[in-house]
């Protein structure tokens, strides 16, 4: 890795990690469109492992035990993930609401709404997805997920919001969130705050109280210098409990700290 990103990668990890404190590692991803020039150190789940798996499983596994992993199409066993990414072209029925996904008893009509809003590249535009922890990326990203609770996400907005005070706005379906962390966040070169669906908690393991933000790596230097500046203006994380004040004691502690003040 030239020592120049490594410095800048690790300068951007260590705001993060002071600022945050995510309890696993910022992932970085690039999409792909020439595959001849890969970082040496990164898996292939058909070749390296004999298993292909849902795009959420490989980011989950390269935030949580620090693997770099290529996939291409092959590699992925997530029809939705493919979709999204281009890597394939939607069957005709797909956008017309013909394949039913959970909820189970969602109207064709609803099924129809929710393809049209999520985010999707060409189809083949890229080749492949490069998964990294950040710290370990031999790449220029395209787009950082942090993971993290709310009020590490709160941070995270308050960081965007700094400079010019307008609010932020997301969208959210409780699904697809591949197509908002990755494909929605590069193709509009903005920020994203993302609310995980049940598949990426089912099988990218994302626990219960994890919310993603998602940072195009073009933006990532103004973030965290707005955490800086934030987190210097008062706005921290973790979030300073307010303990000055005499708590009100059950009628038994009155009365031993009364018989104590007696002397008895």
């Amino acid at each position: 890795m030239p020592q120049k990103r490594a410095d800048d990668f690790s300068a951007i990890n260590q705001a993060i990690s002071y600022y945050i404190r995510p309890s696993t590692f910022p992932v970085a991803i690039k999409m792909v469109s020439d595959a001849s020039d890969l970082p040496a150190k990164v898996k292939r789940p058909k070749k390296d492992m004999n298993i292909a798996m849902f795009l959420c499983q490989a980011i989950n596994i390269s935030r949580r035990t620090g693997w770099s992993f290529y996939l291409e199409k092959e590699d992925i066993s997530c029809p939705n993930a493919i979709i999204y990414l281009g890597f394939a072209k939607a069957p005709d029925g797909y956008m017309k609401g013909e394949f039913i996904f959970a909820p189970y008893n969602q109207t064709v009509k609803a099924r129809i709404q929710r393809s049209k809003y999520l985010a999707k590249f060409p189809v083949g535009e890229f080749r492949g997805i490069l998964i990294s922890p950040l710290h370990k990326a031999d790449f220029d990203p395209d787009v950082v997920l942090v993971y993290g609770n709310a009020a590490q996400m709160m941070r995270f907005v308050q960081a965007s919001v700094f400079k010019g005070g307008s609010p932020m706005h997301f969208t959210a379906q409780g699904g697809g969130s591949c197509a908002s962390e990755v494909v929605a966040s590069i193709k509009k070169n903005k920020v994203n705050l993302v609310l995980p669906g049940n598949g990426e908690r089912i099988f990218g393991q994302v626990h219960d109280d994890e919310m993603v933000f998602a940072i195009p790596f073009k933006k990532i230097k103004y973030i965290t210098k707005s955490l800086e500046d934030s987190h210097n203006g008062g706005q921290r994380y973790p979030i300073p409990k307010y303990g000055s004040f005499e708590p009100v004691l059950p009628s038994g502690y009155q009365h031993l700290l009364k018989l104590m003040d007696k002397g008895k």
